[in-house]
């Protein structure tokens, strides 16, 4: 009888040994998988090729610029593929109604048009969730130059899982 208490005793050792090891070994992945949660980074690259993290200023900067150079640069040529990009980031309804009929306004008008932002005056406002821009903007009608003057691009985009969106933009 004794001999089996000691061998019980023995055993329960052995057993407490694999239970703490086990509760080690789950405390550990908790504190791992709560590290990779809190940092979790996402990486994608972008035009022109630039590792940026989703959802980072750079990322939406980076986004901001593709997206002024497909509504600002354009001509009846080239408004076709370019609204066809747009219109998969366009928000609402809204916005969609507004690229195609500024496309049928240049298409039907022959307009031409080049904006050439402003080094260095790119601007992020993340409360009004607006990016601004300074630049050039020239504008044809043929091969009639009918605007040349500085101007601000105000964009305003929406990040949702990773992919921006085109809420609205204008020019000041």
């Amino acid at each position: 009888m004794i001999e089996a208490w000691a061998n019980l005793k023995e055993a329960n050792k052995v057993l407490l040994l694999v239970i703490a090891l086990l509760v080690a070994l789950i405390l550990g992945l908790v504190s791992i998988t709560a590290y990779l949660l809190t940092h979790k980074e996402v990486v994608v690259y972008m035009p022109p090729y630039e590792k940026v993290k989703v959802g980072g200023r750079d990322y939406i900067l980076l986004w901001a610029k593709v997206f002024t150079n497909y509504i600002t640069n354009f001509d009846p040529d080239t408004i076709e593929n370019r609204m066809n990009f747009l219109l998969v980031y366009a928000f609402s309804d809204e916005i969609k109604q507004k690229l195609l009929k500024e496309a049928e306004d240049i298409r039907r008008n022959r307009i031409t048009q080049q904006f050439i932002p402003f080094e260095g005056s790119w601007e992020l406002i993340p409360e009004k969730r607006e990016i601004k821009v300074k630049g050039r903007l020239r504008r044809w009608i043929g091969t009639k130059e009918i605007q040349n003057k500085m101007v601000t691009f105000v964009l305003y985009m929406r990040i949702f899982a990773g992919k921006p969106y085109i809420v609205g933009f204008r020019y000041e």
